[in-house]
């Protein structure tokens, strides 16, 4: 039984991503990657391009913020592939590694009680299966009961006396 042969069509990448599209495609090709996979990435590449061009956007100006946003496009398209930021690392680290890409201020980790809320959101939503309004107003209960201050890590959660929750809590 012969080896399947796939056919690869010619593909082209409109501006303004255009002029980068051959490094993409070579860097993809150095690291292994298959030629159908690459010419899915170079789609992508593509309807990347024209959603720069359709927003009157360049290269530049794909920060991380609009990288979002496009992802965003692509699932209310309907699309099912290359939806998340991780699907576009070959594409963005080559763009990167050009220095096309802006230079992003880090981010701040977040503080223990973003962590702390976060996961209750979380509870909230998955395991307790509450609706979005009734979890906004747990979460706004919760961010009013933590108070300003900053817990510090999640570990000092036990570190909340007693005397607050009953404070803050009728009935416990």
């Amino acid at each position: 039984m012969g080896k399947s042969k796939i056919k690869v069509d010619v593909l082209r990448v409109p501006p303004p991503l255009a002029l980068y599209a051959c490094e993409v495609e070579s860097s993809l090709a150095e690291r292994g990657y298959l030629p159908s996979t690459r010419v899915a990435h170079l789609q992508v590449m593509a309807d990347l391009s024209g959603w720069l061009d359709a927003q009157r956007l360049d290269v530049q100006d794909l920060t991380g913020e609009r990288i979002e946003t496009y992802l965003e496009h692509r699932r209310g398209c309907g699309c099912k592939g290359f939806c998340s930021r991780r699907s576009l690392t070959p594409i963005l680290g080559t763009l990167a590694r050009l220095g096309l890409l802006p230079v992003e201020e880090p981010v701040a980790p977040p503080s223990g009680t973003d962590v702390l809320l976060g996961g209750f959101a979380r509870y909230l939503r998955e395991e307790r299966g509450l609706a979005s309004s009734t979890a906004k107003a747990y979460l706004a209960l919760a961010r009013r009961f933590l108070g300003a201050g900053d817990l510090g890590s999640p570990d000092r959660c036990g570190e909340v006396a007693m005397l607050a929750v009953r404070s803050a809590v009728p009935g416990v």
